[in-house]
C-alpha cells in the first residue's frame, strides 16, 4: 500500500465492497491512520472499528461524516473509568490547560511512570553503565519485580501477563464528527 490517499481511499472501498463490518486500524499515532478516516468518511462506509490508542487523536473528526455514525472498540477507557485517581488528575489537567486531556493520555502517563520506575530498579540492581539489550532485558525482568507503583491512574502493579486491570474494551462512537464514550465492556 503507498499510503497516498487514492490508495487508501481503494482500500476502503475494497474493505466496504467486501460486504466486511469491522475494519481494525492498530497502527500508532502517525502512521497514516488520518488518510485512513478520510477515507472512511469520502467512501460513506459505516464500519464498527476496532482501534487502539492511535486514533484517538484530531484526525478522529475525519471519522465519520454528517448523517453517519461509527462505532470504535478500544483499550483505552475514559478517565472516570480507572476511578478516583484518574478522574482527579484529568480534572487538575483541563484546570491547567483549558482542556480536558485526549482519550489515552492517561493511560500513556501511568505507563511511562511505570517504564521510569522499572529503569530506576534496574539501574540500581544492575548498575548505571547498562546499554543495549542488556539495559532492555534488566528493565524487563525489573518491570515484573516491581511493587505497586502510584501512577495517575492508581496503583498498578504486573504479573507476567501485564496490568490484570486491563481486560476492558470501551465502546466509543463517532458522529458527525464527534467522540463520545458509550460503554466499558469486561473481556
Amino acid at each position: 500500500m503507498t499510503g497516498n490517499e487514492n490508495g487508501w481511499l481503494d482500500l476502503v472501498n475494497e474493505v466496504r465492497a467486501s460486504g466486511a463490518e469491522v475494519l481494525a486500524w492498530g497502527s500508532p499515532v502517525g502512521s497514516g491512520a488520518e488518510s485512513v478516516w478520510s477515507a472512511v468518511a469520502a467512501s460513506g462506509a459505516r464500519f464498527e472499528m476496532l482501534a487502539g490508542p492511535g486514533i484517538f487523536g484530531p484526525q478522529v473528526a475525519q471519522l465519520a461524516n454528517a448523517g453517519s455514525r461509527t462505532s470504535l472498540f478500544s483499550p483505552i477507557l475514559p478517565d472516570h473509568a480507572y476511578g478516583e485517581d484518574a478522574a482527579a488528575a484529568s480534572d487538575r489537567f483541563t484546570a491547567a490547560s483549558g482542556r480536558k486531556p485526549l482519550p489515552g493520555a492517561l493511560t500513556a502517563a501511568a505507563s511511562i511512570k511505570v517504564l521510569v520506575e522499572a529503569i530506576a530498579l534496574a539501574q540500581r540492581t544492575q548498575g548505571p553503565q547498562l546499554g543495549g539489550d542488556d539495559l532492555r532485558a534488566a528493565v524487563s525482568a525489573a518491570l515484573h519485580r516491581l511493587p505497586a507503583v502510584q501512577t495517575v491512574l492508581g496503583r498498578l502493579s504486573f504479573d507476567r501477563n501485564g496490568d490484570p486491570r486491563t481486560r476492558r474494551i470501551a465502546e466509543w462512537t463517532v458522529d458527525s464528527g464527534r467522540l463520545a464514550f458509550v460503554k466499558v465492556t469486561n473481556q
